[in-house]
């Protein structure tokens, strides 16, 4: 055998060598880290457990089954535990890069002011992304199909689709944001008269800056106190006779309430009120009152048609939704929720 040909075989075995080794000691190491990070994060208010954590997928990634996954934070009122085992597959060659996969049900329940509200959501979510060496998230995908949130007072709610991305922007010196969502099927109980199916909701934005690692509600302050802010380019929402769109900003102020200025559109707003007047939702006179109050916030349509559509500009400002000339206070559940964030 030529010398150059066991030389390169030597290279090859000690190559399979060292990469055996460094998937075991990987797969050590990532379970090691996820045990001390669910230690970090146990507080008094707030508790998080874990079960069993099993890493297979040699050689070629590393997947890793989470077992018995429960979160309870009394501070926010917020529980979640699931049935099934959350897996998350890194390539072995790539331990960057991630892919989180979920099924079967999990139970969500929300302590808020009118006592415990619990969610069942079933279905399969699927997330992918990429983590720097600074541990912040750079990429974020999320996916699911056919889900179904189930609430014992609200009813049951299927979303056909779920598309949810995050990713950075050089050029915006910050990340961008894209969500596409539908059709949703509502319960009778969530239906304005609208109709009981939205058939498309969209959202398309930029956050700068960057979104801080490691996120609380200190980061989250220094964020906002860096000029952090949400651009609001497009959001387009389809719900029976009703076509609505928005664009504009929204930022946050020295006590992290947030501070919006929007310009909102909408087609078919008379057709709304008609529909809200019949299922007892307004008046019949009120709704007359605002097809009249509201024309002054009318455009003609650019296709000739003679037809109007709303436009009106919106803005937010300590916890004062000003509508046009109208200014309107939150209701109460909305603003506790904000004021919390503080």
């Amino acid at each position: 055998m030529p010398r150059s040909l066991k030389i390169a075989l030597a290279v090859v075995a000690l190559f399979g060598l060292l990469f055996v080794a460094y998937w075991f000691v990987a797969a050590y190491v990532i379970e090691k880290q996820i045990r001390t990070e669910i230690a970090k994060q146990q507080r008094a208010d707030r508790s998080l457990s874990l079960g069993d954590i099993s890493v297979s997928g040699f050689p070629l990634r590393f997947n890793i089954y989470l077992h018995e996954l429960e979160f309870n934070d009394q501070g926010d009122g917020i529980t979640f535990a699931s049935d099934g085992p959350l897996k998350i597959k890194v390539p072995s060659y790539a331990p960057w890069n991630f892919e989180i996969k979920t099924g079967g049900e999990h139970n969500l329940f929300l302590d808020g002011p009118s006592g415990e509200q619990a969610f069942k959501i079933e279905g399969t979510i699927k997330s992918q992304g990429q983590i720097g060496f600074d541990q912040r998230i750079k990429e974020f995908f999320l996916d699911a199909s056919d889900l179904r949130v189930l609430n014992d007072q609200i009813g049951m709610t299927r979303i056909g689709q779920l598309e949810l991305a995050l990713f950075p922007d050089e050029e915006v010196s910050g990340s961008r944001f894209e969500l596409r969502a539908g059709p949703l099927s509502l319960p009778a109980s969530l239906n304005p008269g609208l109709g009981s199916v939205v058939e498309k909701l969209s959202v398309d934005g930029i956050i700068t800056p960057y979104i801080p690692k490691n996120l609380n509600r200190g980061r989250l302050k220094l964020w906002a106190a860096d000029q952090g802010e949400l651009l609001l380019e497009t959001l387009q929402l389809t719900w029976g006779e009703v076509d609505l769109s928005a664009e504009g900003k929204i930022f946050f102020d020295d006590s992290l309430l947030p501070v919006a200025a929007m310009d909102l559109s909408v087609d078919g707003h008379k057709q709304a009120l008609q529909l809200f007047a019949e299922r007892g939702l307004i008046p019949p006179t009120q709704a007359t009152v605002l097809k009249f109050s509201l024309a002054a916030f009318t455009r003609p349509k650019d296709d000739g048609s003679g037809e109007r559509y709303l436009f009106i500009p919106l803005s937010l400002k300590d916890l004062l939704l000003k509508v046009g000339p109208l200014t309107l206070k939150l209701p109460s559940k909305i603003a506790n929720k904000l004021k919390g964030l503080q």
